[in-house]
């Protein structure tokens, strides 16, 4: 905001006086907004987010309390200077430090905010699922391998003693093969009961 040269600078305008309110509405606003906010966001956010929301949000309570502050003391005693120092100019300065800061909260709020637990328990049961595909899979490779291995032995005991060495090599491997595919089968089992426990939860938490 200017001032003449001649004006008497402790008498605000009406004009100065109207936006000096409007100012000082919008700054409270948002001032009550941030309070009344506040404790959700600490809930919500993770540890780093928590920090810099603590940090920002008092600097904008700060830059609004002081912008709020130069627009009543211009309101009732004018701008008093008539350069940069124009408690009119500091308000609208102020004010503006506090929307720049209000655009990073914004983003520190969208980069940090936790997800739901409706988001968490969806993403744990894709990776169970996702999980379980990869055990079914290695199941049935196993399997394939373990078939193969079986009709090799055959055939090499088929062949008499000169195969007996190569016999007993492979009866070992199939031995370990079917061991293996025990104990996936067994994780195979405890994995499909976890999803399905997860499953009864969700079902019994919904509405």
């Amino acid at each position: 905001m200017s001032n003449g040269g001649n004006r008497n600078l402790n008498t605000p305008t009406e004009a100065e006086k109207s936006l000096a309110v409007a100012l000082i509405a919008v700054a409270a606003t948002v001032f009550a907004g941030l309070l009344a906010l506040w404790p959700g966001m600490l809930s919500a956010l993770n540890h780093a987010g928590v920090l810099l929301f603590s940090i920002i949000g008092v600097a904008i309570l700060g830059f609004l309390a002081v912008s709020m502050f130069f627009g009543g003391r211009g309101y009732v005693h004018g701008p008093k200077n008539a350069d940069w120092r124009d408690r009119f100019n500091l308000q609208a300065v102020f004010g503006a430090i506090a929307v720049v800061l209000i655009l990073v909260l914004a983003s520190v709020i969208f980069a940090t905010i936790e997800p739901s637990p409706n988001e968490k328990f969806a993403a744990k049961q894709t990776a169970l699922e996702t999980r379980l595909s990869d055990i079914k899979t290695n199941v049935d490779t196993i399997a394939r391998d373990v078939g193969s291995l079986t009709n090799g032995v055959a055939d090499l005991k088929n062949k008499g003693d000169a195969a007996e060495k190569s016999i007993a090599v492979l009866d070992r491997a199939s031995s370990d093969y079917s061991n293996k595919l025990g104990e996936i089968d067994r994780s195979l089992k405890l994995l499909l009961d976890r999803v399905q426990k997860l499953e009864n939860n969700a079902n019994q938490t919904k509405p």
